[in-house]
């Protein structure tokens, strides 16, 4: 496991919001670098990005900080997850910047919450292929975007104001 883990953490970016760094990001691209995704155990999910300070950089040369774009995520695979397991009741996320290194805070988003915003949100009429480790099985999941565009630019971020995380200042 640990060798996979060091493999995935330094060959590649994971593809969830996914970019890769020969390609140039633009505007319209929902792209930021993650290190891993993974799933340890039921209900539990770690987040990790190679950023230092997700706070302090653009997601995409827009409003959007790369931690603002890691949220969505996190959003949109827990309502992914709990649409597939109907035994999932919330995922508690462990995220974790400079590759595991600064850990930012542990977010619970249940699944009601989760739906509310998919609903609430809508998603792009395209999937991301994201590479996730459940448990020991490494898996590429695709996974409905969030339309967290135009004027909900806004209301994302005032959401995200009131959501925030355990243990973090």
């Amino acid at each position: 496991m640990k060798k996979v883990l060091g493999w995935m953490a330094s060959s590649f970016f994971i593809c969830s919001l996914c970019w890769i760094a020969e390609k140039p990001v633009n505007a319209q691209s929902t792209a930021v670098p993650i290190t891993y995704i993974a799933f340890p155990s039921p209900q539990t999910g770690e987040f990790i990005v190679p950023d230092s300070d997700p706070f302090n950089t653009s997601a995409y040369g827009g409003r959007l900080s790369r931690y603002d774009v890691h949220i969505a995520k996190m959003f949109e695979i827990t309502h992914h997850e709990c649409q597939s397991r109907e035994q999932f009741r919330k995922i508690t996320w462990h995220y974790y910047a400079a590759d595991k290194r600064r850990a930012i805070g542990a977010f619970e988003i249940p699944c009601t919450l989760a739906n509310q915003i998919a609903q609430e949100y809508g998603f792009l009429n395209t999937s991301e292929p994201t590479e996730i480790l459940y448990y020991r099985a490494e898996m590429v999941v695709n996974i409905p975007v969030l339309a967290i565009t135009g004027e909900k630019i806004d209301r994302w971020l005032d959401f995200l104001n009131r959501f925030r995380p355990e243990g973090m200042d």
